[in-house]
């Protein structure tokens, strides 16, 4: 009977030297416990969310669009610098996506326009319309895909993908902002590209024409990297989840991939709101956030980008 409650005694030092080294009371040590296996439970739950959402909306999503978007805050009441820190503790961190910008062989028309968006400060929707070109390969078969945006709200207003790089899959995105905003609110808008041949056909400008859309030409991919960026978001975060045996099913997944874009898919730059829910935020006020746009001449005379 000795022996047992000598050794009874010795695994109770232990056990409280085994609180001391975490400097915790032996309730504070089994609380500490209790929460660790509460998170370790939150982020079983949470990692399912995760890749749920990359498997149907972002297959690159990062941990800060996942915090906003999966609205972590409000489900479990972590903070984001926390939340971050756990989905690297978790392995859940991809690796950056890094994409080769591949700039478009300028048409001839294009020389005579100038680039009036460089260093000009916008605060309303309607005032700067930006596109861009890339291209993607699904299924075995390479589609382009042309898209129009936004600048203010970030709203994709347009997005067409064609089998050929034409002018007449290039309009389509430009059809669609004319019905989506209508051709009084967008008359004086500038259209923002780069010189690429399928903006400068007599179609498309005669269409830009009609509607009296003031245009502008970017001198570098810097000019235009917002439309760019919108391009490599569509093209690696969106588009993997989307198939496209044919031109009619790739653009059905466009279709999807623009309406989850503008309704739900919430960004830093907009204060984590959606596109869609920031136009209507701003339709209440009267003094707007005013947005400077990026001036790429400016800082090559400045010094601040080598040439």
């Amino acid at each position: 009977m000795q022996n047992v409650l000598s050794r009874l005694s010795d695994a109770q030092i232990r056990a409280e030297q085994v609180y001391a080294y975490f400097g915790k009371s032996r309730q504070g040590y089994f609380q500490a416990v209790a929460r660790m296996g509460k998170l370790k439970a939150t982020m079983e739950v949470v990692e399912s969310q995760v890749d749920q959402y990359r498997s149907t909306k972002d297959a690159n999503a990062g941990s800060r669009t996942l915090y906003y978007n999966l609205n972590i805050k409000e489900q479990y009441n972590i903070g984001v610098n926390k939340f971050e820190k756990l989905m690297s503790d978790y392995g859940l961190i991809l690796r950056p996506v890094y994409t080769r910008i591949v700039t478009t062989k300028a048409s001839s028309r294009s020389k005579k326009y100038t680039n009036l968006v460089a260093g000009l400060k916008v605060n309303n929707i309607n005032q700067v319309i930006v596109g861009d070109l890339t291209y993607v390969y699904k299924d075995g078969q390479r589609y382009f895909v042309f898209s129009l945006f936004d600048l203010y709200s970030a709203m994709m207003v347009g997005i067409y993908g064609g089998e050929r790089m034409r002018a007449i899959e290039g309009i389509r995105p430009l059809e669609q902002l004319i019905n989506l905003r209508g051709i009084e609110a967008i008359k004086y808008c500038i259209h923002h590209t780069d010189g690429g041949s399928q903006y400068f056909s007599n179609r498309y400008m005669d269409l830009l024409d009609f509607v009296k859309m003031r245009i502008s030409v970017s001198g570098n991919c810097l000019d235009n990297a917002y439309a760019e960026q919108r391009n490599s978001m569509i093209k690696h975060h969106f588009l993997p989840l989307k198939r496209g045996r044919n031109e009619i099913e790739f653009n059905k997944g466009l279709a999807e991939i623009q309406y989850e874009y503008n309704t739900n898919r919430k960004q830093n730059r907009l204060g984590w709101k959606s596109p869609l829910e920031f136009e209507n935020e701003i339709s209440e006020q009267k003094i707007r956030t005013e947005m400077q746009i990026f001036n790429y001449q400016t800082h090559l005379d400045n010094g601040f980008i080598k040439a």
